[in-house]
């Protein structure tokens, strides 16, 4: 390992609503992650990162709003990644239910996916018709409640900052998420 300074490495997630606002995306250090095979809309997509290196080791797509897909799952409580989940273009039928909300919850999800759930059980499909929602958390089960952002009415963003940690000795050990406050 090298004890030479790294620079914070910035990350930008945005979960989109609709056509006309744009697609949702994902890039660290400027480099955009794509998700696997989307279809055209209303699904949600999840990409995992190392935390050593910051590198991609699953992206997966679901239409699917109970379950985690398969290539995600073995990440639930394993310390040393990232989990970035956006929905695209989502119906609010298709808010989280069953093992997919209770993943989210599981690896930090909160205040907004709470608020999301409450405000379609409350005011129906018929009122909220379409959603957005991010969220960025690592995957460990004891660790700090991810980030999140939801919109009923456009885009949601997330800016995140990864720091370097470095032990007694200054070797690099990998990243610490943040936000960019």
């Amino acid at each position: 390992m090298s004890n030479a300074t790294k620079p914070n490495v910035p990350a930008s997630a945005m979960a989109s609503f609709g056509q006309q606002t744009g697609f949702t995306g994902f890039a660290v250090n400027g480099k955009h992650v794509y998700p696997d095979n989307a279809p055209d809309a209303d699904y949600y997509w999840f990409v995992v990162l190392d935390l050593k290196d910051l590198s991609v080791v699953a992206n997966a797509v679901t239409e699917n709003a109970s379950e985690v897909p398969s290539s995600i799952v073995p990440y639930a409580g394993k310390q040393g990644y990232f989990l970035v989940c956006l929905s695209d273009r989502t119906h609010a039928y298709r808010v989280p239910t069953g093992a997919l909300a209770k993943f989210l919850f599981q690896v930090g999800a909160g205040r907004e996916l709470r608020c999301l759930e409450q405000m379609i059980e409350q005011l129906g499909t018929g009122t909220v018709v379409r959603f957005s929602y991010c969220l960025a958390a690592t995957t460990d089960d004891g660790d700090l409640p991810g980030m999140e952002a939801m919109s009923v009415n456009g885009m949601s963003y997330l800016n995140i900052v990864f720091m370097p940690i470095y032990d007694s000795n200054n070797d690099f050990m990998g990243y610490a998420p943040g936000q960019l406050s």
